[in-house]
């Protein structure tokens, strides 16, 4: 018969043994509630998410867009200056509102078509009914007019800038007989008060004209020859305060003829009242056209210079008077 030994175990090595298959056993049970929970937390969120998405997908299929773009339109025409009439229209995702074949109608003002305008909406104003601030993009006349509007109250801000104007192509008054106006605009200024007040309106303007073209046609009873100016270029600098517009400098360069024109507008209703008090001053730098030469035969000797001729401009916008 086979002796057996049986070796004693230590009772400190059976307590380890224990405490080990105690946490075994502690691990696999908290696994297991730690999965059934998550298994019927993931059907509940399943069915949150299934109706998410559902509400999502007949929002966005009954969502009524082109009545909020009517209001939204309605609203803008009613806290601005401008009206807005366009063709088709459509929300954008990122707040805004794009609108195509597009007129813009002011008071005093020619109307304006534009090919295409995007508005861009702050969300929390709408929340809060208010449209403002409101950033805005025109594509009109070949080239771009963006900035931004602010209102508050009755006053307003307005921040703009202008890109590659087509003159040609801007509804600006007929001139008399084969006339036209041609050339590229940039332009940036503010302007900020109510329209209610022209004594309020406070702003700036800086521009330039580019590759400009000026005809004038024959006027009846006036002896001057028709006018054509090739290769205008001009630069403005003006500001606007107390209902007065103070040009600080507006030079123009054409065929042979440098002229500076200073001085101050005071505005008035209507528009064709306003007062000038301008100052000309113009030389020859070139071989300018009989036509420009008859011109500036207009304008009287400087005193100071022979090769200078100034003149003042008075009167108003509709008739005004050169000495």
């Amino acid at each position: 018969m086979p002796l057996t030994w049986r070796l004693p175990i230590p009772l400190s090595l059976r307590s380890d043994q224990q405490l080990l298959s105690a946490a075994g056993s502690a691990v696999q049970t908290t696994e297991k509630r730690l999965r059934d929970r998550l298994l019927r937390l993931l059907a509940r969120s399943g069915w949150a998410l299934y109706t998410l998405a559902c509400f999502c997908l007949f929002l966005c299929l009954t969502f009524p867009s082109d009545l909020l773009l009517q209001r939204v339109v309605a609203a803008f025409s009613a806290e601005s200056a401008v009206r807005i009439r366009y063709a088709t229209g459509d929300l954008t995702w990122w707040g805004g509102l794009e609108l195509n074949e597009v007129t813009l109608e002011a008071s005093g003002i020619p109307s304006l078509p534009a090919s295409r305008v995007i508005l861009t909406l702050p969300v929390l104003g709408v929340l809060r009914g208010s449209l403002s601030p409101l950033t805005f993009q025109v594509h009109l006349a070949g080239g771009t007019v963006d900035g931004s509007i602010r209102k508050d109250g009755e006053r307003f801000g307005l921040r703009f800038g202008v890109h590659h104007l087509a003159l040609e192509r801007w509804p600006l008054p007929h001139l008399r007989g084969q006339g036209r106006v041609a050339g590229q605009v940039t332009a940036d200024g503010e302007l900020e008060g109510s329209w209610s007040s022209l004594p309020s309106l406070r702003g700036s303007l800086r521009a330039t004209l580019r590759d400009g073209l000026l005809r004038t046609g024959s006027i009846p009873g006036v002896p001057i020859p028709p006018v054509q100016v090739q290769s205008l270029d001009a630069r403005v600098r003006a500001t606007l305060a107390d209902g007065r517009v103070d040009i600080a400098e507006l030079v123009l360069h054409t065929d042979g003829i440098e002229a500076i024109v200073q001085g101050t507008v005071v505005l008035r209703t209507p528009w064709e009242r306003s007062g000038l008090d301008l100052q000309v001053t113009a030389k020859v730098t070139g071989s300018p056209s009989p036509a420009l030469t008859t011109l500036l035969s207009f304008l009287p000797v400087s005193p100071d210079s022979p090769h200078e001729r100034r003149a003042a401009i008075s009167g108003s916008l509709a008739a005004p008077l050169v000495r």
